[in-house]
């Protein structure tokens, strides 16, 4: 941003929703869009906050230093204008609606090629392996 640098955000974890739309990774909470759920949704969205605060105080203090004048209560000040591109797959995530036209779901980024291959009963997920087929 200091630089005038086009960039972009690349979410290689699991992406936040700053919204309040959806419950944050952080927490086991159900997905809902009841007035209360949202609200719930919001103050877990603070908790966090403090989580980061450490990180987002020397994001202040350079970009005073920078002399980059940013709205720090605005959550999409800082976000990329091109593209967010997350790794989680868009099946894997809550129905949210209010994704900025850049964003994009593209995941996951890594191939199989550099992974050793660990064996695993994956029948016995299913019950395909127990005797009698699970029954």
């Amino acid at each position: 941003m200091r630089l005038g640098v086009p960039y972009v955000h690349i979410w290689n974890i699991l992406h936040l929703d700053r919204s309040g739309s959806s419950p944050e990774c952080f927490f086991s909470w159900p997905y809902e869009t009841t007035s209360e759920a949202l609200a719930r949704n919001v103050e877990g969205l603070k908790e966090i906050g403090g989580l980061f605060a450490p990180i987002l105080g020397v994001a202040k203090s350079y970009a005073e230093k920078n002399g980059l004048q940013i709205d720090w209560n605005d959550p999409t000040a800082t976000v990329s204008k091109l593209a967010i591109i997350t790794q989680t797959p868009k099946e894997f995530d809550f129905p949210i609606s209010k994704w900025p036209p850049q964003f994009h779901y593209a995941g996951p980024f890594h191939d199989d090629e550099g992974r050793e291959q660990v064996p695993f009963s994956w029948g016995k997920l299913t019950g395909a392996d127990a005797p009698n087929g699970g029954v």
